[in-house]
């Protein structure tokens, strides 16, 4: 039997139901969840702060074990690593057909017969797709990843989200090599880009107005932090190279534009549910040779990188998890996880 947890509207509990768990379809794998982490997106939806699609299963960080293969599903990892039952897997968070615009101008996030985990509609006929339950069926088109055997599953977990998106946010950035990088914003993803770009060759600082996420920011690599009110000092008068944007927030935006020197580089991401807009003028843009690039979500190769650099470094990468919560107390997780940002609460899809 499968039990999973639906979302029927905003702060409502959640709704459990049960089911024969499915066989998975030719193209299919089945995956035992063992572990979905609740992501900041979930929690905006959960609470009415963003929209949703409901009913719905949230939870899109997931880690899990596969049980079964469909007839003709894949065999192989992304890597090209062998897969077997029993192995420890994760996944992107979409599934991406690899031949419309969007897969062929390297956005297979963006696909155009895009499929999110976590983010879609649940039917009678189709009761999972997200983490907050026993069972996922992996469909085709999604990047699979085997979890090396360094990387605890809460941890590969928050790879396929948190992670990735900072790879990527990284990527857009280019080389770091002995940059100043400006990280705006140190919860989980803030903290995440801190340790990956040190790991770059950056000269990392970070804003925050939290003196406890300050601190912890320290910890991850960075050599100065400040409240973002105080971090005309720190900046510097001719600004720094690459501006990362972590946090949302449209005054958070307008700093990452004012931090940035002549033809430096600002990395727009934290921006995922309606803001109040901020001013620019366009010929600041221009006279100061801006670069401004948006990311949202990410490319399987980001992925790859994120479970690389927390191979590289548990210790420091496990200090993002917080509590653990047994499947059939989400209720409880999901309140607490809104009263500690900054850390992961841990939803263990194998005890129910």
């Amino acid at each position: 039997m499968s039990i999973s947890y639906i979302f029927d509207k905003p702060d409502q509990p959640f709704r459990r139901i049960e089911f024969v768990t499915p066989a998975p379809g030719a193209d299919e794998i089945l995956v035992r969840l063992e572990c979905c982490t609740i992501c900041r997106s979930d929690l905006h939806t959960l609470f009415g702060r963003r929209s949703g699609h409901p009913p719905m299963m949230l939870g899109h960080e997931m880690a899990g074990v596969i049980e079964a293969f469909g007839s003709q599903a894949t065999h192989v990892d992304h890597n090209g690593m062998g897969l077997a039952v029993g192995d420890r897997l994760v996944w992107c968070v979409y599934t991406s057909c690899s031949t419309c615009t969007m897969c062929l101008h390297h956005l297979p996030q963006k696909c155009m017969e895009l499929y999110k985990y976590g983010h879609e509609q649940v039917t009678p006929t189709q009761p999972i797709g997200g983490g907050t339950g026993t069972h996922l069926l992996l469909r085709p088109g999604s990047a699979l990843f085997k979890i090396p055997e360094a990387v605890p599953s809460d941890l590969a977990a928050l790879a396929t989200c948190a992670g990735a998106t900072v790879a990527s946010v990284l990527r857009a950035a280019g080389s770091l090599l002995h940059q100043r990088v400006l990280v705006l914003g140190a919860g989980a993803l803030g903290l995440m880009a801190i340790a990956m770009a040190k790991r770059a060759g950056a000269t990392v600082s970070a804003a925050d107005p939290v003196a406890d996420n300050r601190e912890r920011a320290l910890r991850f690599g960075a050599t100065e932090v400040c409240a973002p009110a105080d971090c005309t000092e720190m900046i510097g008068k001719d600004g720094v190279d690459v501006v990362l944007e972590l946090a949302g927030p449209g005054e958070s935006v307008q700093r990452a534009m004012d931090s940035a020197r002549i033809g430096g580089t600002v990395i727009l991401a934290g921006s995922v549910m309606p803001v109040p807009g901020f001013a620019m003028n366009p010929e600041q843009i221009v006279r100061r040779c801006l670069t401004i690039r948006g990311v949202h979500n990410y490319h399987p190769m980001d992925l790859k990188t994120a479970l690389e650099a927390i191979a590289d470094d548990v210790p420091t990468y496990q200090e993002l998890i917080g509590d653990s919560f047994a499947l059939n107390n989400i209720d409880e997780a999901f309140a607490h996880a809104e009263r500690t940002p900054g850390v992961r609460t841990v939803l263990n899809c194998s005890t129910h």
